[in-house]
């Protein structure tokens, strides 16, 4: 779960003044990232400042668990930071930014525009595939994203499971020299 939201992280840091447009179907991660990137002309992906991130999750599943095991897999998911977005990684992300892992990753679909991003994902993880479907809305100073991830195949305790998540994050200043 974490390697999606990475992901999704990354895809919704590509966003810029200039609204690019990118659509791919049958897409590795890379190729996606190289695709917004191109399409991106404005200096900065992201305004760089101080930024604020939660994760909520708004429904887990997980066959076989208890309701208290659900709930403290919740709360390892379910997190909020603020982080220090310098200029230099607004204007070029890092790689890890579109994917943990990007060989176990491929869009089946992505389409970003006009403030706008809508994708499908599947990560394989051995026997296990994991479908993610996210959609949201960006702008330089922040992102919405709502997600749905599945996972199936395979016969161990993690098939079967789904979670839905949500995911705000905006800007909410400059960074201070104790920000980092």
């Amino acid at each position: 779960m974490r390697t999606a939201f990475v992901v999704l992280f990354g895809a919704l840091c590509a966003c810029s003044k200039s609204a690019p447009e990118v659509t791919a179907t049958n897409a590795s991660v890379e190729d996606v990232a190289r695709q917004v990137r191109a399409a991106t002309t404005e200096p900065a992906y992201m305004a760089p400042g101080k930024w604020t991130s939660k994760v909520t999750i708004v429904s887990m599943h997980v066959p076989g668990a208890s309701a208290a095991e659900e709930g403290q897999m919740r709360g390892r998911v379910s997190d909020e930071r603020d982080y220090c977005l310098s200029p230099e990684e607004a204007k070029k992300p890092n790689e890890n930014f579109f994917a943990g892992n990007q060989n176990e990753c491929r869009y089946d679909r992505f389409t970003m525009g006009g403030g706008k991003i809508d994708a499908a994902m599947r990560c394989t993880h051995g026997t296990l595939t994991q479908l993610v479907n996210f959609n949201g809305s960006y702008s330089p100073n922040s992102y919405q994203l709502a997600m749905d991830s599945k996972v199936v195949g395979g016969a161990n305790d993690m098939s079967g499971m789904s979670m839905s998540m949500r995911v705000e994050s905006k800007r909410i200043g400059e960074c201070s020299a104790k920000s980092g």
